[in-house]
């Protein structure tokens, strides 16, 4: 407990170093999508790692919150919102365990100590078989203080949610699919196995007819570096059965029908490209042609979006046409 707090101590005074050249982005302001539904928007700033997208729900007694972001401001908005509504935090669903979905767990948790987990159990192998090594991998790059400060934050957080994993372990694991009621909300909760990660969860809400579908959409592009491809496309048709009328992705705005299929049509030919002998660029230019509408208002030809995509078509490519962490 003595090295594990000078650890901290050590931690805290190189994030109060890393702040004066690394300061907060504005927090995200919440949106209402549907009555009793709301979005806090996540984002991907340049030279940060990103926040996913949080979910909203009203419940009879308090609210029901979808993925919980990576940095401090993203979840303090998420906490601003229950205070404001004068409502408690009642239930956490995590759709995965990608830390820019689940490092708000622990502060949202320490308030709100009643609120259980829903999510599956993928974290587990991660926590026991990856992040010992990822974390000594991390750890070695802060020290060597060579990366923006901003990033440099970022992985002193991650580090630190990872040595204390506890709050993204599920209080209800799911691992099927099935209706839930969950504080008297009614929600169809999917369970997709080997997807965007080997256990992902997704939700629809048939009042509202909104889907949330965590990493199984993502934008500027598919986030593929735990990914197995023929689960994530078996599930993106599992969301298309689905009546909704607006799906929120993991990452990006809300998407109607007609977007979601331009999203699944271009995943689909991307992944079909990555898997043949094609030139990476070609794939990663056709990609970003694709989904320009989806995009805007990035220019219709970003140079990161094509940049991402053709380094997961590398990443395709050398690991048997999966991520890197396909646990399949």
């Amino acid at each position: 407990m003595r090295l594990a707090r000078q650890g901290s101590l050590l931690a805290a005074g190189l994030l109060a170093a890393l702040a004066v050249g690394a300061a907060d982005p504005e927090p995200p302001k919440v949106q209402v999508i549907a009555p009793k539904l709301w979005l806090v928007p996540g984002a991907f700033p340049l030279d940060r790692q990103p926040d996913g997208n949080t979910v909203i729900f009203e419940g009879e007694t308090g609210l029901i919150v979808m993925d919980t972001g990576r940095h401090r401001w993203h979840r303090q908005a998420i906490l601003d919102f229950a205070q404001q509504r004068n409502l408690p935090i009642t239930a956490l669903i995590n759709s995965h365990w990608h830390l820019d979905h689940s490092s708000g767990n622990g502060d949202i948790k320490r308030k709100y100590p009643l609120a259980k987990l829903y999510t599956g159990n993928a974290v587990e192998k991660m926590i026991r078989d990856v992040w010992p090594e990822s974390v000594a991998r991390s750890q070695a790059y802060v020290d060597s203080g060579k990366g923006p400060p901003g990033l440099l934050q970022d992985l002193i957080g991650d580090i630190e949610t990872r040595r204390y994993p506890q709050a993204l372990l599920p209080d209800v694991a799911i691992t099927e699919s099935g209706v839930r009621v969950i504080d008297g909300v009614r929600l169809e909760v999917h369970y997709a196995p080997n997807a965007a990660t080997d256990g992902d969860v997704w939700v629809y809400h048939p009042f509202s007819r909104v889907a949330v579908a965590g990493d199984l959409i993502t934008l500027p592009v598919p986030f593929l570096d735990t990914a197995c491809v023929k689960g994530w496309r078996t599930a993106l048709r599992e969301i298309q059965l689905t009546p909704f009328g607006m799906v929120v992705p993991g990452h990006g705005g809300a998407m109607g029908r007609g977007e979601f299929g331009i999203y699944k049509t271009a995943f689909e030919a991307y992944t079909d490209c990555a898997a043949s002998t094609t030139n990476k660029s070609v794939c990663a230019a056709n990609w970003v042609k694709a989904t320009a509408v989806l995009r805007a208002p990035e220019p219709a030809d970003d140079p990161r979006a094509k940049e991402m995509a053709e380094e997961y078509v590398d990443l395709l490519r050398a690991n048997g046409g999966n991520g890197l962490r396909c646990m399949k």
